[in-house]
């Protein structure tokens, strides 16, 4: 008896997890350094017995073709080589998930997973948050948890940038977690999860949330309110209760069937996944509009303000200009406006190499002070310490690739897009730009504008979405 209580109270540290065998046995050096290996076989077998624990190989072969059963890759992302365990020429290994350590054939993982009957919920006391809502983000928190309440598999909620969907979704997160359920806040990148994690623990005891991510000490420690990137998700199995995908329209979330398969693995049967995202792909709004994807809709941003529309002007030869070291009329005048309103500026160009070419042409043609133009891309060794220059504003006028289209709040923020009908600016993107703008109550005076030789589709799109939200937004305040 007292060995079956033990089994069944050690198993909580696993349940929810998917593990090769030899993070097995590193989990266990970790919480159960004592534990003898006669005790860890018997628990296995009580285990198996009760269908908690399944054990597998983590690549198989069906039908003559590949398949890693950790993340759910397929044939294309399999490759062979000689393997020093299973001694074997050709042993197949998975390249999707190999940055959280190679998945062999040879290999097994372990899936802690116990359902229905089985399941233990512990209610949580949780102190009530203070938050304060506008009314239309109450009603959304409201809608949001009765489609969780109805366990509905999947909802869209669509929420304009800025519209602070962090905490409407507190009130959605707060009951679950006193219940004894689980959730997880899932997101496409780790500095994601870093920005998001102190914004929570403000609702949320510390122990109640863990951080994971590549390098983070709480890797291997599960809680009820758990903030990953999406990768981690491939260590995780029918866990959690509501999935929160966060920006769920971006790299490396969207088309990326093997992290799907991660997440929704993740999600325990009868569980919730909600898409949350200010840019909803073709799909989800074609899905939306047939009434086969419930959504929630937030037009409007937090302090009731619409969206600064973009601004098309047709520049045929800015790029030329630029090259020959010529100041372009329209650009003048929008750097004297954002001079004007003491403001700041993003400039988005469509490649690297195009970043230093502007900034060096916007430095040499207007009269800015030394260091006030700079610009910044994922390539940049010093891009953290850049960044906090122009929320200083030490820099005022940022040059910068797509990497700053999401996840930036600066007040004082304009945002000019040059060549702005290169195939790199899709409709979502144009539309994540603009949602740098604006966000600051206190300044309004923040404009979006597109410079390019064509209109194209995608800016099309981008404006008449954002005029949209706009409307729907003003039906909110009457206006």
């Amino acid at each position: 008896m007292e060995i079956k209580q033990e089994s069944e109270c050690t198993y909580s540290f696993w349940e929810g997890r998917l593990l090769l065998d030899q993070e097995v046995q590193r989990f266990r050096a970790l919480h159960f350094p004592r534990q003898s290996e006669d005790e860890w076989i018997e628990m296995i077998r009580q285990w198996r017995g009760k269908n908690w624990l399944a054990v597998f190989p983590a690549i198989v072969s069906r039908d003559g073709r590949w398949k890693c059963l950790r993340c759910g890759a397929d044939q294309e992302f399999i490759f062979f080589t000689p393997c020093g365990r299973c001694e074997r020429d050709r042993c197949a290994s998975c390249k999707h998930c190999l940055l959280l350590g190679r998945a062999r054939s040879c290999q097994y993982l372990y899936r802690f997973v116990r359902e229905g009957h089985d399941r233990v919920q512990i209610a949580r006391t949780v102190k009530p948050s203070s938050i304060q809502l506008t009314a239309r983000q109450s009603v959304t928190a409201q809608k949001l948890s009765t489609y969780v309440k109805q366990k509905m598999p999947t909802v869209l909620f669509w929420a304009v940038t800025g519209a602070g969907k962090t905490e409407t979704m507190i009130p959605v997160i707060e009951p679950l977690i006193r219940q004894g359920m689980s959730v997880l806040w899932c997101t496409p990148r780790q500095d994601v999860v870093k920005e998001l994690a102190p914004r929570l623990k403000r609702f949320f005891p510390d122990e109640i949330v863990t951080e994971h991510y590549a390098g983070s000490p709480d890797k291997w420690m599960l809680s009820p309110l758990v903030i990953a990137t999406a990768h981690q998700t491939i260590r995780m199995a029918h866990l959690f209760d509501l999935v929160i995908v966060d920006e769920a329209d971006a790299f490396p979330l969207e088309g990326n069937p093997a992290l799907e398969y991660s997440i929704q693995r993740s999600k325990r049967t009868g569980g919730t996944i909600i898409l949350l995202t200010a840019t909803p792909t073709d799909l989800w709004i074609h899905r939306m509009r047939k009434g086969i994807l419930p959504t929630v809709l937030l037009p409007c941003r937090f302090h009731g303000k619409p969206m600064p529309c973009p601004i098309w002007k047709r520049e045929p030869v800015l790029w030329d200009q630029i090259k020959s070291h010529k100041m372009n009329r329209t650009v003048q005048r929008i750097i004297n406006e954002i001079t004007s309103t003491d403001g700041q500026a993003l400039w988005f160009v469509p490649r690297i190499e195009d970043a230093r070419i502007v900034a060096e042409w916007l430095k040499r043609e207007s009269s800015f002070d030394e260091g006030q133009v700079d610009f910044v891309s994922s390539t940049d060794e010093n891009r953290t310490e850049k960044m906090l220059r122009f929320r200083d504003r030490n820099i005022l006028h940022l040059v910068t690739t797509t990497i700053l289209e999401r996840g930036i709040t600066i007040p004082q923020c304009h945002a000019v897009v040059l060549r702005a009908d290169h195939p790199v600016y899709d409709r979502a993107s144009l539309v994540q730009i603009a949602g740098r703008v604006g966000r600051s109550l206190q300044y309004q005076a923040g404009k979006v504008w597109f410079l390019s030789n064509h209109k194209t589709e995608p800016i099309c799109q981008a404006i008449r979405e954002i005029q949209l939200l706009n409307r729907e937004a003003c039906k909110e305040f009457g206006g």
